[in-house]
Parts: C-alpha cells; sequence; structure tokens
C-alpha cells in the first residue's frame, strides 16, 4: 500500500504520526508542507520514502525510521528545523541528495552499520551539528555533505572511506587537526 503524492493536502492538521505496517511507500510530497507535524515513526515495512515526502516539516522533533527502509529520497526532510537529533538505520544504504539539509537544530547523528554513502548535501546548512558517528560501512562522503556544520567538533572519519567529494565539510573550521588531517588526506578539497 502506498499514500498517494500530496496526501497533506487531503487531511486534516496532523501531529503525532504512526505509520501503518500496511504501508510500503511514502510517495513524493506525501507530507510536503506538515507544518504542525512533530513526531513521525516509520515502520520497516516501508521501503521508500519518496523525494520531498517531508520538506518543509518545521515543527518535527522526533524522527523514528526503523530498520528495513531502504531509501531516503533527496529532499525527503529539507528544512526539518526543529528536528535535535537522527538515527538513519543500516538498511539506508544512501542518504538522498539535500535530504536533511537546512536541519538548523540537528545536533546529533548516528548512522548505523550498512549505510555506504552520505549524499549531496545531506547534512549541509546544519549549524547546531556536534557530533556525527559514521560506521566502517560507509564508502563515500558526497559534495556538500555537511557543509555549514559550523559547530561539528565530534565526528571520526573512518578507514573504509574511499571518497570525499570537494567541499563536503566546508565551513567545518573546528574539528581536531588528527580528524581534519584525515579528511585532507583524502581529498585536500574537502574544506574548499
Amino acid at each position: 500500500m502506498e499514500l498517494p503524492c500530496f496526501f497533506l493536502s487531503k487531511t486534516a492538521p496532523l501531529t503525532n504520526l504512526t505509520i501503518s505496517n500496511n504501508l510500503t511507500r511514502i510517495r513524493f510530497s506525501t507530507f510536503r508542507g506538515a507544518t504542525s507535524l512533530t513526531s513521525v515513526t516509520i515502520p520497516g515495512s516501508v521501503s521508500a520514502i519518496d523525494t520531498n515526502a517531508f520538506i518543509g516539516a518545521t515543527s518535527l522533533t522526533e524522527l523514528i525510521i526503523e530498520y528495513g527502509v531502504t531509501s531516503i529520497g533527496d529532499y525527503a526532510f529539507e528544512d526539518a528545523i526543529s528536528l535535535t537529533s537522527l538515527t538513519i538505520p543500516g538498511s539506508v544504504k544512501r542518504t538522498g541528495d539535500f535530504a536533511f539539509r537546512g536541519a538548523s537544530s540537528l545536533e546529533s547523528i548516528v548512522l548505523e552499520y550498512g549505510v555506504e554513502r552520505i549524499g549531496w548535501s545531506s547534512f549541509s546548512l546544519a549549524p547546531s551539528l556536534v557530533s556525527v558517528t559514521i560506521p566502517e560501512s560507509v564508502k563515500g562522503i558526497a559534495g556538500f555533505a555537511f557543509w555549514g556544520a559550523s559547530s561539528l567538533t565530534d565526528i571520526i572519519i573512518p578507514d573504509s572511506i574511499e571518497f570525499i567529494d570537494d567541499s563536503a565539510f566546508r565551513g567545518v573550521n573546528n574539528l581536531p587537526d588528527e580528524t581534519r588531517e584525515k579528511i585532507l588526506a583524502i581529498n585536500r578539497g574537502a574544506f574548499w
């Protein structure tokens, strides 16, 4: 079962949303502009969260994505400005481009083992971000992934990382020297 595109426009304002285990996909812009939504639980039965699915959910403070979700689309949670913490299950192989861009209150991110790639600008413009846990399964960090995460100080770059694109850490100036040097050894342009 799939919810239709632009589903929210046909419903009353939502605050708490627990998605049924019968649902397999959250389609394009389903909850776009759900400004009253504060809590979302997405079960593992949902394989895909499509592009723009929750874009503009500016009051979202709690987001639970269960193991089994395999795809978080581009711009899926862009401008989730009230979200403070985030765990991406290992069943998600790649975070969508711009997936959480502009999540300005986001302080911590945990990527569980199984995630392989951090998408283009996935966590950019998150100035409150302090801590990111990257597992050994991650092989690449795309451009602008953490651009503007000016408070980021706690991140370990695992040995599994094969590439870091240009500007992935642009505007990130408070990393420990050892971490900064490891990033620069992979790509001298990572901070441009």
